[in-house]
């Protein structure tokens, strides 16, 4: 999996009460996380999963949350994460031979 860093800022009492949710999750052993980063990546990716799958049960915690966008594009489900036209103009200028093409797509489709 492709991973990029992100680093944020955020209130220091937000950060307690995520260090405290990840040590007691470890302490009544109700989560595999290995660290508060894990956490947090999966929390991230809920957010982003939810934006891509309407029908899902993440969809729901950002209805919830009142951030889904009324655009039409997150009214369907899309199989990539990101901009649907940016990775379709990507697949349009990716490699030109066949097989290369085919595992750029895929190597898109999975990012």
């Amino acid at each position: 999996m492709k991973t990029e860093e992100l680093t944020i800022t955020i209130n220091a009492g937000v950060k307690e009460e995520l260090e405290f949710l990840f040590k007691s999750g470890i302490e009544e052993d109700i989560h595999a996380f290995e660290s508060l980063e894990d956490m947090i990546h999966y929390i991230l990716a809920t957010v982003a999963d939810g934006s891509r799958r309407p029908g899902d049960w993440e969809r729901q915690f950002l209805n919830q949350m009142g951030i889904v966008p009324e655009n039409s594009i997150f009214h369907d489900y899309r199989s990539a994460y990101g901009d649907p036209e940016k990775i379709n103009k990507l697949k349009e200028e990716g490699p030109n031979d066949g097989w290369r093409n085919a595992q750029f797509i895929e190597t898109l489709s999975r990012a």
